[in-house]
Formats: structure tokens, sequence, C-alpha cells
């Protein structure tokens, strides 16, 4: 899994349990949206889903119901799913100014992942990575493995920079973030900002395997298979 994926799955759930001040009959619409997306039953069905939570007030729901009637090539698509983006958007705010992390973290990867006219720029990326890096700062794990990755990676407003990728990577672990873990064992495995040492990235694959990092098993099962004498029978 690419680290941009592991942050586009991250986004999936927290725009899934962020806003839970708003109505259930949006939070349910919701959840079956992304079910469905999940057990692949169709365009139309995810489309009615999303519409129900979208028009209930479920910010999740409106963004997601705005993509699925967004199409690039067909401009009369735009405007209304502008229209469901600027709501969703509105919805996150309130809950950021209300003081959820989550919906902060959520409002973040919208901007990161902006599609269309809505926010789609450098400039609204960048407000993305700040309200991250706010985040982080305030002391979330998930937060902080996420500027772990913008840093390991690069990624959009920033230079790679693999020391300040492991502090935040270490910071994170300390939060908890098994996602951390893994990471901090694959700079590890590559010798990224520290001395390659493999039986150190498998005591951390191992660990984080252990608490259900699927990517760490991944991981874990190619150093296996590539380096056996680290596992010992």
């Amino acid at each position: 899994m690419t680290k941009h994926l592991k942050l586009l799955l991250i986004t999936i759930a927290l725009l899934t349990t962020a806003p839970s001040a708003f109505a259930d009959a949006g939070k349910e619409a919701f959840d079956k949206g992304n079910h469905a997306i999940a057990n692949n039953h169709g365009r139309e069905t995810i489309k009615k889903w999303f519409k129900i939570g979208a028009e209930a007030g479920h910010p999740g729901a409106q963004i997601a119901y705005g993509d699925s009637i967004f199409n690039r090539r067909y401009r009369n698509t735009h405007d209304e799913a502008n229209y469901w983006y600027q709501k969703g958007l509105a919805g996150y705010k309130r809950l950021v100014q209300a003081g959820d992390v989550d919906a902060k973290l959520a409002l973040a990867a919208i901007y990161e992942y902006a599609r269309a006219g809505l926010l789609k720029s450098e400039e609204n990326r960048k407000k993305g990575f700040d309200l991250y890096m706010q985040a982080a700062n305030s002391g979330n794990a998930v937060a902080q493995t996420i500027i772990g990755d913008y840093y390991s990676d690069g990624l959009f407003v920033v230079k790679r920079d693999y020391a300040e990728a492991i502090k935040w990577y270490k910071k994170a672990i300390k939060g908890g973030n098994i996602d951390a873990v893994n990471s901090l064992g694959f700079m590890y495995l590559r010798g990224r900002g520290v001395k390659m040492n493999l039986p150190k990235a498998a005591k951390l694959f191992r660990k984080a395997a252990l608490e259900g990092s699927v990517a760490a098993q991944n991981n874990l099962r190619d150093m296996y298979e590539n380096h056996p004498y680290l596992f010992p029978k």
C-alpha cells in the first residue's frame, strides 16, 4: 500500500466517523453509501444513499454526493457538485470551530484531495497541511503520522525530509499509532534518515502486525521471504 493510499483510507474513516453531531438519518445513509462502495453495489446505489445523507445534512455525505455527481467532462455537473461540496465544507468547519479534532482531520483531507472547482489548488493543499499540523501539534497521533508521511514522501507542499518524518513517526508512536510503527519500520528497512537495520525493521513490523496493521503484516511477510535468517525457527 502506498503512503498516499494510506492517507486516503484514513480520510475515508474520518469522513465516516467525524460528524457525530449530525442527524442519525444522515449518518445511517452515509454509512450505507460507504458500505455500497466497499461491496461494489453500483454507482446509482452509492449515489442514492449519499444523496439521502446529504439532504439530511451530513457533511461527509454532502462531499461524497458532490463527488458522485461530478464529471470532469460535463460542465453541467460542476455547479451542483460544488453546491454540495460547499455545504459539506460548511458542516465540517462548524465542527472544527466547536473543537472536533476528527473533523479537523477530515477537513484537512478534503482540502488535500479536493476535486474540480471545489478547492483544487496549491493554496488549499497548504490549508490542508496546516490543519494536519495544528492537530499534530496538539498531540493527535493520526495527524502526527500523516505529517510524517508528508515528509517521508515529499507530498504536495513540503520537501522530502526523512529526519523530520522520523521525528513525527516517533511522536505518533508515543501516542499509540500503529501505522507510525509500521512506517518507522519501513525507514529502517530502506535506510531512510537512519542507518539500515533489518532486525529493527522486522521488530517494528512484528509489533505493528500483532496490533492489527495489515501493511505491517505484508511487510513482515516480505521480510520473511527475502531475509529468512532474521526469523530463526
